[in-house]
């Protein structure tokens, strides 16, 4: 059920983000509220899914790449431009002239010259009527791109849920575990108590108290530690949900019974159904189907190419005041002859781009069948280890028990008592530990199954 519910947020948040993608200026809001009441795991992951960098560097590569197929189809319509045309033009002539004076004669030059200025406005229509698929390729490259991008995105986000998941659970087992620790404490004290008080009596030695002492100090060193460690995880939790570092957190506490009785599939139907559902490896095949793409369309710029330009005018003339309207219509066909071998050298990058492409989408499966595998044994062993946790955890007890009884009756000896303290402190550990370990190999679990609702 819990899964299934961020599964839901998850959703939400990617029509969140895909209508808003400056959802992060919420975030200091929100990391102010996160100390205010106790917070389940599907409101932190919320707030990750809002706040964390990784998502919206993840939106942004999304909306590139739209951009990319929009730039790539453009080229499929017209290309129509508006053109402005201002001319002057300058005419002269010589006319010739005699002149009788006398006994003089001469000759006589005039010159007359015409200025004009012919302008008006016009449009110009750039058309590609034919390319061998050329632009058709290059736009279902540009598709493939974007589906890539928008897998990455969905695989963003799960692996910011897993990181919430983690350090959620991580936290939460080292709050048990300082909680433990403490119970620790108050048992040596109370073993220090009892040696003090026999020493009194005359039934115990003085070494049993600097036992007692000894074991009482390595205690609260031991929770000392643990609460250092614990400031460490809230910190990284706080990243991981992308808000600073010094964020306080309030946490719901940690379930008490762990329901671990999950239907177990085949282990090889699992690691072949994982392809299907992890949106890096359809990432990946996207990559592959946009390469493929990209290389036919650089095979196919080697064709020829059939091209429409057209031009429509209005030209005025400054001496006449006239207008003239002109057009022209060019149909060119154009083919490739040499071009510095940029072409032979495209295909080979395009080739060798898909043949990465191809190669990288190999070794994520390989990856995934290895994580799958890992994650689902590690699932099963932590399964199995709780119940055995709990039956350790149960009998160290009572032993510790019986061996305090026994030596403030004066029957038993401090070695025996804090030899059974020690074991029942381990197996609180281990007890937790065995539920911390339940919960992270589930979360593991589903990360490599790519699914939310295991």
């Amino acid at each position: 059920m819990l899964r299934k519910t961020v599964s839901k947020i998850l959703f939400l948040m990617m029509s969140f983000v895909s209508v808003d993608g400056h959802a992060g200026k919420n975030c200091d809001a929100l990391s102010a509220s996160l100390n205010q009441r106790s917070m389940t795991l599907i409101e932190l992951t919320d707030v990750a899914l809002t706040c964390n960098p990784s998502t919206h560097i993840a939106w942004a590569e999304t909306k590139v790449a739209f951009a990319n197929l929009g730039i790539a189809s453009s080229a499929l319509w017209p290309q129509l431009n508006g053109i402005a045309t201002v001319q002057g033009i300058s005419n002269s002539s010589n006319e010739g002239a005699s002149v009788n004076a006398g006994s003089a004669t001469g000759s006589k030059n005039a010159n007359n010259s015409n200025h004009e200025i012919i302008y008006g406005p016009g449009v110009s229509v750039s058309y590609v009527l034919w390319d061998f698929g050329v632009r058709n390729q290059q736009v279902k490259a540009a598709n493939y791109q974007l589906q890539a991008a928008k897998f990455t995105q969905n695989s963003v986000m799960q692996q910011v849920i897993l990181q919430v998941e983690q350090s959620y659970y991580q936290v939460l087992g080292q709050k048990a575990a300082i909680l433990a620790l403490l119970e620790s404490v108050k048992e040596n004290k109370k073993n220090l108590s009892a040696a003090n008080a026999l020493r009194q009596e005359g039934l115990a030695v003085i070494g049993d108290v600097y036992q007692a002492e000894s074991a009482l100090s390595q205690a609260q060193l031991n929770l000392e530690q643990a609460t250092g460690n614990l400031k460490i995880l809230e910190g990284q939790l706080a990243l991981a949900m992308g808000v600073p570092i010094e964020t306080s957190i309030k946490l719901s506490s940690l379930a008490e019974k762990v329901e671990t009785s999950l239907i177990f599939q085949s282990i090889e139907l699992l690691m072949d159904n994982a392809k299907t559902t992890r949106s890096d490896f359809l990432a990946s095949e996207a990559q592959v189907k946009a390469a493929e793409a990209a290389l036919e369309a650089a095979k196919r710029q080697r064709w020829p190419t059939i091209q429409l330009d057209m031009t429509a005018q209005r030209l005025n003339t400054s001496t006449t005041r006239t207008a003239n309207r002109t057009g022209s219509a060019l149909l060119t066909f154009s083919v490739p002859i040499f071009s510095g071998f940029s072409q032979e050298y495209s295909i080979m990058q395009a080739r060798a781009t898909k043949e990465q492409a191809e190669n990288q989408r190999e070794l994520l499966g390989q990856q995934i069948r290895s994580q799958v595998w890992q994650a689902y044994y590690q699932l099963k062993t932590a399964s199995q280890s709780i119940e055995t946790s709990r039956d350790l955890l149960q009998s160290s007890l009572q032993a510790a028990k019986q061996a305090y009884g026994q030596y403030q009756a004066g029957v038993g000896n401090i070695l025996t008592v804090l030899t059974t303290q020690a074991s029942a402190d381990t197996a609180r550990a281990e007890a937790i530990q065995a539920k911390l370990s339940w919960f992270s190999a589930l979360a593991q679990f589903s990360y490599a199954l790519g699914k939310l609702d295991v």
